[in-house]
């Protein structure tokens, strides 16, 4: 224990505080640099997260899209689904028919296609209209088996002219189903 000299003056509060910043700068300059960097670092380690599933599903999808250029392969994955031959061909019939099967071919020049170009809307119209029981089935073969993980309700309301997609929305509602 220290004896405070009786001459000696006694130090302020500032003073003191100082005095201890001093003697820990190493401390006081990590803790303030750590609390000003932790929000950015959360951002970043947060979205690395993001980053890798989203790499994740793309590395999936193209070990799919190189499964299912093998023909046998593609029928066996088309058979875990559905056996029905007839929902089977209207789920590719709808990736050509929507331009999407060439243009989800993998490669860089897939945008040469001119079969990716535009897609056939009374084809796609009048598929859509027969499978209407079965367009959950159609949904999951488009998906998992003809294109390259892509969402069939999405393609159609994007590519469809409004004409199509108002008689396919009115179509639908018969059956009480909403598209």
């Amino acid at each position: 224990m220290q004896v405070a000299n009786r001459n000696q003056k006694s130090l302020s509060v500032l003073e003191g505080f100082l005095l201890w910043v001093k003697a820990n700068l190493p401390m006081v300059i990590m803790v303030v640099v750590g609390a000003m960097a932790t929000p950015f670092l959360y951002r970043y380690f947060k979205s690395q997260i993001q980053n890798n599933k989203e790499q994740d599903e793309d590395i999936k999808a193209e070990q799919q899209l190189i499964e299912n250029k093998n023909p046998a392969t593609a029928q066996q994955n088309a058979n875990k689904i559905t056996l029905d031959k007839g929902v089977q061909a209207s789920a590719q019939q709808l990736a050509v028919d929507l331009g999407v099967k060439y243009s989800d071919a993998g490669n860089w020049w897939d945008f040469l296609n001119p079969r990716g170009w535009t897609e056939n809307d009374a084809a796609v119209l009048r598929t859509l209209k027969y499978q209407v029981r079965n367009i959950h089935l159609v949904e999951k073969l488009y998906f998992e088996v003809y294109t390259k993980r892509r969402n069939l309700k999405d393609d159609v309301n994007k590519l469809l002219d409004s004409k199509e997609l108002a008689e396919l929305k009115e179509y639908y509602k018969k059956y009480g189903k909403v598209w």
